[in-house]
């Protein structure tokens, strides 16, 4: 049996029932608690659960298209490669030259956009993390 508990949201796995269920009912006399059911979502991962193939498959589409949202990206295009290796990410090239390119630049929450990718990335994505780390620094 595995507990494991963030914050105030607990999730109980178990191979048996009985017992689950006897954990359960013991948390419930000491805790302010309601049993949920099975789980579906948890820190904004979806969890589907096929009992016949026996799979478990876990997703962040949802957040990802809040992120995208977010930060006016919800057009973009995906790649297959998430970063252009042609592109030196710390050339002064890409600098901005003018006042107003800075005033443009200062508009964008770019701290925020990599923060809400780093957690994607370590989450759901380990194929990004080489680029989110570039892009963070």
């Amino acid at each position: 049996m595995i507990l494991a508990v963030y914050v105030d949201d607990l999730i109980v796995l178990s191979n048996d029932k009985k017992e689950k269920r006897k954990l359960k009912a013991h948390l419930m006399k000491y805790l302010k608690m309601k049993d949920l059911g099975e789980i579906h979502h948890c820190l904004g991962i979806r969890i589907q659960r096929d009992r016949v193939a026996g799979t478990i498959s876990l997703d962040q589409e949802k957040y990802i298209e809040q992120v995208l949202n977010r930060f006016n990206m919800s057009s973009c295009n995906g790649a297959s490669t998430p970063i252009d290796l042609n592109v030196d990410l710390f050339s002064d090239d890409l600098l901005p030259d003018t006042d107003e390119e800075v005033a443009e630049m200062r508009r964008i929450p770019f701290q925020e956009a990599v923060g809400c990718i780093m957690n994607i990335a370590q989450g759901m994505r380990p194929d990004i993390v080489h680029a989110v780390g570039l892009m963070s620094r």
